[in-house]
């Protein structure tokens, strides 16, 4: 008896843990689970962000896809590739970079 007790308990702290984990601080901005991910092409993103992907750092990359994320935070997914290389590119429409947790 005791160890159902413990197993139910156990349970109860899991998905306690679990519903509080549904949002995530990321230290830069808060990311929520529930997020809108809509496609948008080069000319779509803001001139911030253009300037930056011809800038020096990344005039050799050639974009792949690029998503505006809008929910709690908004910023823009930015996928890149050089030859066999990839790199994503989280930004808000400043050019800042933004910490983001990949949700599971």
């Amino acid at each position: 008896m005791m160890i159902i007790v413990a197993v139910a308990c156990l349970l109860f702290a899991g998905y306690s843990f679990a519903n509080a984990t549904s949002e995530i601080n990321t230290g830069t901005c808060l990311i929520q689970k529930e997020e809108k991910k809509t496609k948008v092409t080069q000319d779509d993103l803001p001139q911030t962000i253009q300037r930056i992907l011809k800038s020096e750092e990344y005039k050799e990359w050639k974009l792949e896809e690029a998503y505006q994320i809008s929910g709690n935070v908004e910023y823009y997914k930015i996928e890149l590739k050089k030859e066999d290389q990839k790199q994503t590119l989280n930004l808000d429409k400043y050019g800042n970079k933004v910490s983001v947790m990949e949700q599971a």
